[in-house]
């Protein structure tokens, strides 16, 4: 067997397409996606490994290392941010690099994907479960 087939970590550095599904079944999926990396990706293990050092850091030198659930939050979704490399709407077959939030299209830029992770929460929780999820960067 060629375990390269299973090369998770390249794919999940070329990234990936999530759709999202509707907040209200859970199951219809919209015509709206996001590109995301992997957490087998260098980006992800980048920031990972950063985080961890600092936190080793600050019990070392004595610091409280504990967060209240709004810091925690803050964290998850610059986190995340750091992950997406894109999105945009399939619309007639063809890719859009913009979404549609109330009547107006955003760019994926850093500010607009923190606004947007921040807002929208099954969005966030969405996209967080396909990068955890290997399957998604084995390709096809």
């Amino acid at each position: 067997m060629d375990l390269g087939k299973f090369d998770v970590k390249r794919n999940a550095n070329k990234g990936a397409k999530c759709y999202l599904k509707s907040p209200a079944d859970g199951k219809t999926e919209l015509p709206v996606f996001f590109n995301v990396l992997g957490r087998d990706s260098d980006t992800y293990r980048k920031f990972f490994r950063e985080a961890q050092m600092q936190m080793m850091n600050d019990k070392v030198a004595g610091k409280n290392t504990e967060k209240s659930f709004e810091e925690s939050e803050l964290e998850d979704v610059a986190f995340l941010a750091h992950l997406i490399t894109g999105w945009g709407e399939t619309e007639d077959g063809k890719d859009t690099s913009t979404i549609l939030i109330d009547d107006k299209k955003l760019k994926c830029d850093y500010d607009n994907i923190i606004k947007v992770l921040t807002q929208y929460t099954w969005i966030r929780e969405q996209i967080n479960s396909f990068v955890w999820n290997r399957a998604n960067f084995l390709g096809n």
